[in-house]
């Protein structure tokens, strides 16, 4: 086969100059088209291979906000162990442990209306009584009760709002109903909890408005509460997560565990 070098230098000693003019520029074309396939196809392969602009930014979105989930997770913890260092560890009855609500603050307030009854541990019959507004004038009567079948470790307070700046009494029944004790708690008066609600709607909107998620919104709404050493009403956001980042649900449970117990916290990052 002739190559190119020889195809030339034979037209070259014929003097056919048209037909070497036309050779040339076909080579010259060829070679063109050769190398802008290989740029675009290389292009091609780069715009697949290496994220867009819009997905370059996701990530270090993604990074951002799950640094900002864990540092309010951690300054959660710091004044959970912080109030620890003060309190001895709740002490456990027939293997329950009562939490919440009115156990943890110091003054027993309680923000939500329909407080979340908390414990740890289990036994094969449970049941909640909640009693009326303290009197010392008037017997308390029961107010409202649930049976807790299963595993369950919480429960949802379904009946009517309870009244602000009263104060009520709950107990967990056990099937051997031994050693019951009564557990008090107040709701925080009208005119603070309009001040809170109010506070928490505005960080709910600014929260919305710069596209957090349900599960960024709870955990801030958790952490303002702990701020003002209301763990009732922290521990009740913290539980109200039903779906979350595994770090998150890691570190709610250890709360609740380390409530009920005295080894060291543990902040799982």
């Amino acid at each position: 086969m002739i190559n190119n070098f020889n195809l030339i230098s034979m037209l070259s000693h014929k003097n056919n100059w048209k037909i070497l003019f036309v050779l040339f520029l076909t080579v010259t074309t060829c070679s063109w088209s050769w190398n802008l396939n290989r740029t675009l196809a290389q292009e091609n392969f780069e715009s697949l291979t290496q994220p867009s602009e819009n997905e370059q930014q996701i990530e270090p979105t993604t990074i951002t906000r799950k640094r900002e989930q864990n540092s309010i997770l951690e300054t959660i913890w710091k004044l959970l162990r912080a109030k620890r260092e003060q309190e001895p560890a709740l002490s456990s009855r027939s293997n329950i442990c009562e939490i919440t609500p009115g156990l943890l603050g110091e003054t027993n307030l309680v923000y939500s209306t329909r407080p979340l009854f908390l414990w740890q541990g289990m036994g094969s019959k449970l049941e909640i009584y909640l009693y009326s507004p303290f009197s010392v004038d008037a017997h308390q009567e029961l107010l409202w009760t649930k049976a807790i079948n299963g595993e369950s470790q919480n429960i949802l307070y379904t009946g009517e709002p309870l009244q602000p700046g009263k104060i009520y009494d709950w107990e967990i029944v056990t099937d051997s109903q031994v050693n019951r004790r009564r557990i008090s708690f107040q709701i925080m008066d009208a005119q603070e909890r309009d001040r809170i609600s109010g506070e928490l709607e505005q960080l709910e909107t600014e929260l919305t408005t710069s596209g957090a998620t349900k599960e960024e919104i709870i955990l801030a709404k958790a952490n303002y509460f702990a701020e003002k050493d209301l763990w009732s009403d922290t521990l009740q956001q913290l539980s109200s997560l039903e779906t979350a980042s595994g770090n998150t649900l890691a570190n709610t449970e250890e709360m609740m565990s380390y409530i009920c117990q005295s080894e060291p916290a543990k902040f799982t990052q």
